[in-house]
């Protein structure tokens, strides 16, 4: 797969939309995802961003993408690894607007909790997400589920929202004075 990834990278910044397609597969529980949604929801933080049909039929070509009826990477193991060398080799520009994309989807529930999960443990064997709680969840995110923590209706909801808020005690969240699930740590003297 690295191979193959490799060679569509330089062809129409192929390297975030496949990336976004592996990140939104995981996020969506190994789900299809809907390409015309990707590309519109990319372009919504860069106007440049920009593929059409003939981009989707080459990720189906360079069996990349199982199909343009089921836009999803051929294996969640493939998809992971995407997702891992597109961290590791693309632009911070590009990191950023994937980062950002998953904050906004996230915020405005379009997938749930355990999708996030799913994500972090999934990239925990890849050395460059040495903290992958801390890469994929945000302030933003957190407060989110706080927020509407109260209005969780079914047990689907309350085991993602459960799995979520262990990944975030992996974490010592601080930011801007305010601490997120924290553990007391000795300070030496």
């Amino acid at each position: 797969m690295k191979e193959r990834y490799q060679a569509i990278c330089s062809y129409n910044n192929n390297d975030l939309l496949v990336a976004t397609i592996s990140v939104f597969q995981i996020l969506g529980l190994d789900h299809s995802v809907d390409f015309n949604w990707i590309c519109n929801g990319l372009k919504s933080f860069d106007d440049l961003l920009m593929w059409s049909k003939a981009d989707l039929c080459y990720l189906v070509d360079s069996m990349i993408v199982l199909s343009e009826d089921d836009v999803r990477i051929v294996h969640m193991e493939s998809a992971k690894v995407i997702i891992a060398l597109f961290f590791q080799d693309s632009s911070e520009s590009k990191k950023q607007i994937l980062l950002s994309f998953i904050e906004k989807e996230f915020i405005k529930k379009n997938f749930s909790p355990l999708g996030l999960v799913w994500l972090c443990n999934g990239m925990l064997g890849y050395s460059l997400f040495y903290n992958t709680t801390k890469y994929f969840i945000t302030e933003k995110m957190i407060i989110s589920v706080l927020d509407d923590i109260s209005d969780i209706d079914t047990s689907e909801e309350r085991m993602g929202i459960a799995y979520f808020v262990e990944k975030v005690f992996d974490i010592s969240y601080e930011k801007n004075g305010k601490y997120f699930f924290f553990t007391a740590q000795k300070k030496l003297s």
